[in-house]
C-alpha cells in the first residue's frame, strides 16, 4: 500500500495477490456484514485488476460504480507496436458499460451519499 494512503481507525485492509480483489480475499464476506451493495472501483492497471474485480462485483450481485478519472493504465505493447494509455483507457471504459455504471469519482461519492 502506498505510504502516504492512512487507515482510519475501523477500516480494514485487504491484501490480494491475483488480479480480482474477490480472489483469494475474504473481501465479499466482509461486503456482506457490512449490507453493501455497490463497489466504487478506483486503481491502476484498469484493463487488468479494475475489469476483473468489476466483472466478478457483478457475478456476486454487487452494483459497481467504475470510475472514469480514478483508475489509470500505462502504455501497452501489441506485436511491437505501442497501444497507447489514451486507448486502452476508452477501450476498457467501453467494455466495462456492460458490467458497471462508469462514473467520474465526484459522480461516485455523490451516489454513495445518496
Amino acid at each position: 500500500m502506498h505510504p502516504g494512503i492512512e487507515v482510519a481507525e475501523g477500516e480494514s485492509v485487504l491484501k490480494k495477490h491475483l488480479l480480482g480483489a474477490f480472489t483469494g480475499t475474504p473481501l465479499e464476506a466482509y461486503l456482506r456484514r457490512a449490507g453493501a451493495d455497490t463497489l466504487v472501483v478506483t486503481g491502476f492497471q484498469k484493463q487488468h485488476c479494475c475489469d476483473t474485480t468489476t466483472r466478478q462485483a457483478r457475478e456476486r450481485g454487487f452494483a459497481v460504480l467504475f470510475t472514469s478519472d480514478a483508475t489509470a493504465t500505462r502504455d501497452l505493447l501489441l506485436r511491437g507496436e505501442i497501444v497507447s494509455a489514451a486507448d486502452v483507457q476508452r477501450a476498457t471504459l467501453a467494455a466495462m458499460t456492460g458490467f458497471a455504471d462508469i462514473v467520474t469519482s465526484r459522480e461516485a461519492a455523490q451516489a454513495l451519499r445518496g
